[in-house]
């Protein structure tokens, strides 16, 4: 049996760095695709949205119950999985029962979860479904991130079956952003100098080392997503970063073990879900997101 490396299409210039970084790690061969780069131009539409646009509920879609629902119960009555491109998208439940999450089978970030337009019965013939209390998106359009948003029952967002317009368990609709930069010195954030920078600055940043920061991203949201660590795989600490001299990048803000850093992201999954993806988005493209900056750790408390 031979292993082979397949990286996605990315800037030709990284091709070369990849196939020596995979030699390194004992891959035996570098595949590519059909097409080895992107097309300076191109006629086709994206396929998801009949209007070809690539718009909906990307990377976090949770629903919070009053109570916990019983597992056999929910396996039964879950949406089956379903599927968005080459995606495959599906329904779970916390271990404590009382949070839906959507996922993908392969925990990828950056991916459109629920379509725009389309209709979702998430759970059907649930007998005494409990209140839900809370639900918690990522919008987006055209695969960049559009804003966080967090909805509770004193909110107004949607009228859901037995829940009556003001009643209590009906959700209201608030537009105000929930994800907003801030210091922070747990979770994941921008290791800076600059507690003020900007989210253009940080796309920026995060762009030049794209290859790196992406690969954290994506990690970071698995370990976020189901709790547990990744065999050979912790995250780039604040102290580590400092220690080889980096700034400007993404790191883990503690010193833990790689358990501790999934049992402690998943412990605050959707904030930590979403950064990642949207600092993947800034790392691929180099372009900030409107309304969004980073959380910032930083580099001295002075």
């Amino acid at each position: 049996m031979r292993f082979a490396y397949h990286p996605s299409m990315c800037d030709p210039s990284f091709y070369l760095d990849l196939g020596k970084a995979a030699e390194s790690a004992g891959f035996d061969v570098i595949t590519f695709p059909d097409s080895i780069c992107y097309p300076k131009e191109c006629d086709s539409t994206y396929p998801y949205n009949d209007d070809g646009s690539n718009k909906g509920i990307a990377n976090v879609f949770q629903i919070k119950f009053a109570s916990a629902l019983d597992a056999t119960t929910f396996a039964s009555s879950k949406i089956a999985n379903w599927t968005i491109g080459s995606f495959t998208m599906q329904a779970l439940l916390s271990s404590d029962g009382t949070t839906l999450d959507i996922a993908t089978t392969g925990s990828d970030s950056g991916k459109i979860m629920l379509l725009a337009g389309e209709s979702y019965e998430l759970i059907s013939n649930y007998t005494g479904l409990p209140d839900i209390t809370e639900v918690s998106i990522n919008l987006a359009v055209n695969n960049t991130g559009a804003g966080f948003k967090k909805y509770t029952n004193s909110d107004n967002v949607v009228i859901l079956d037995k829940y009556a317009v003001g009643g209590a368990g009906a959700l209201k609709q608030r537009n105000n952003l929930v994800h907003k930069r801030a210091v922070v010195t747990t979770g994941l954030g921008f290791l800076t100098t600059n507690a003020s920078i900007t989210g253009a600055e940080q796309a920026t940043a995060l762009n030049a080392d794209s290859v790196n920061q992406r690969t954290f991203c994506a990690n970071a949201f698995v370990m976020a997503l189901n709790g547990n660590p990744i065999t050979g795989i912790t995250l780039e600490t604040k102290t580590t970063a400092l220690a080889g001299g980096k700034s400007n990048v993404l790191v883990y803000a503690e010193d833990h073990d790689a358990a501790t850093q999934a049992s402690t992201l998943n412990a605050d999954s959707v904030n930590q879900r979403t950064l990642c993806a949207n600092a993947f988005v800034m790392a691929l493209n180099g372009n900030p997101i409107t309304g969004i900056t980073l959380d910032v750790i930083q580099s001295s408390t002075s």
